[in-house]
């Protein structure tokens, strides 16, 4: 995390607050604008008619990563599917305990460099359960060979600052939870 400190720290160093708002803003726009034209819409449908079927879904991902889905979950409850939040910090003990082959796992995660052996560990754990894996992520290719069905977002090899597009991808999840296909 220092090195985005570091990277914000020395990106604005000499701008105005105009300017650095103008540049957050076109930053912000950037990264909706990737995801919204990247969007495979197909996999979009596939990985919510998975979590519709799911008997339960484990929501997983860091603090201000569930923090977006708070509302998923919801309305994901509202429709009778079980739906828990379980922080990064909690995987290894929580997941495995919890989980079987009628379950899916929705892994949300911002920047693969901050993904811990103990969460790849923990998921490759609960894939041998029969879990399905769902990875939503800015680098999704690089789950691949965990996840059943991956979702990238956001601009690549970038850190997307500001969590731009899960809010969206959320918004997306929840309205489609109520859609059939």
């Amino acid at each position: 995390r220092m090195h985005r400190i570091l990277d914000h720290t020395l990106r604005f160093m000499r701008y105005s607050v105009q300017d650095m708002t103008a540049e957050l803003y076109q930053d912000a726009c950037t990264h909706l604008q990737e995801t919204y034209e990247n969007l495979d819409l197909e996999k979009l449908k596939q990985i919510v008619s998975r979590l519709k079927a799911s008997k339960q879904i484990v929501l997983l991902g860091d603090d201000h990563e569930l923090q977006d889905f708070y509302t998923f979950q919801i309305d994901c409850l509202a429709n009778g599917i079980s739906t828990y939040m379980v922080s990064i910090w909690e995987a290894e003990n929580v997941m495995p305990s919890v989980l079987n082959e009628q379950d899916t796992l929705l892994y949300l995660e911002l920047y693969e460099r901050w993904r811990s052996d103990k969460v790849v560990e923990a998921m490759m754990k609960v894939k041998q359960m029969g879990v399905q894996i769902v990875a939503v992520a800015q680098e999704a290719n690089s789950l691949e060979n965990i996840a059943d069905i991956t979702l990238s977002y956001g601009k690549k090899h970038t850190l997307n600052d500001g969590y731009y597009s899960l809010p969206l991808l959320s918004r997306l999840f929840s309205e489609l939870i109520y859609h059939t296909f």
